[in-house]
């Protein structure tokens, strides 16, 4: 029986592309159509064969993509939906705090305050996984890249509690009537603004810890998929003995 060459193909790992999705095929072509069993195969990477073919494709390609690469992928529902937590629970912190301290707030005073702080946050958060994603701490540049993201923190945290005051304010003026005052500003911006640096860098560690979870994750399907391969390559062989 004339039996061609096993031909292995695998379709990728790359640094710079968008989607990491690794398709394992095996191939074996003959004179005759081949059947091969393959209910030996690691149950990780279970075969999708048609009846009448000699590929092998793993699931994973049809079922996981990790995305990792130079374009910067936000999710949108897990940036609002952080915030939206740490917004309700603040809500909370402040007004009983508020309660035991002897100066009492009203609910619709803490919830405005918290949840426009979170708003604004929502907004500066791609532009600080932006920042984070195109300037690395890499091998040789550590230094340089530190002093950008230090600046950087303190620019972003200044922005930030202006804009938040200038909002919080202006809903006090309209629903509690107190007035608006551009010093009593100016000086919250300067006493309050350092917790937005502390925020920048929190972001700053949740995207490198994100993005040390994906490579994981990646180097675990690559051994999935090159265990498979293995396995059916050497099923292959065995089947190939058996029509020699």
């Amino acid at each position: 029986m004339n039996l061609s060459t096993i031909h292995i193909t695998t379709n990728g790992l790359s640094n710079k592309g968008t989607d990491l999705c690794h398709t394992v095929a095996i191939t074996a072509s003959c004179a005759t159509n081949m059947r091969f069993d393959l209910s030996n195969v690691h149950p990780t990477a279970a075969s999708l064969a048609t009846p009448h073919s000699n590929t092998y494709i793993s699931p994973e390609c049809t079922k996981r993509k990790i995305t990792m690469g130079s374009g910067l992928n936000i999710k949108w529902r897990y940036v609002l939906g952080g915030w939206g937590v740490y917004a309700l629970y603040m809500s909370v912190t402040s007004y009983v705090v508020n309660a035991r301290l002897g100066r009492p707030i009203t609910w619709s005073s803490a919830v405005a305050g918290d949840f426009s702080y979170s708003a604004v946050w929502v907004l500066l958060t791609p532009v600080v996984l932006l920042l984070v994603h195109r300037y690395k701490f890499e091998k040789g540049h550590q230094y340089r890249v530190f002093l950008l993201h230090l600046g950087a923190s303190v620019f972003i945290a200044l922005l930030h509690k202006s804009v938040h005051g200038i909002l919080f304010s202006l809903y006090r003026l309209l629903a509690e009537g107190n007035p608006f005052s551009w010093e009593l500003q100016y000086r919250a911006t300067l006493a309050y603004f350092d917790y937005g640096i502390q925020v920048y860098w929190i972001l700053l560690l949740l995207n490198y810890l994100l993005e040390y979870y994906i490579r994981f994750r990646e180097r675990e399907l690559r051994a999935s998929q090159l265990e498979a391969q293995l396995a059916h390559s050497q099923l292959n062989t065995l089947k190939l003995e058996d029509f020699g």
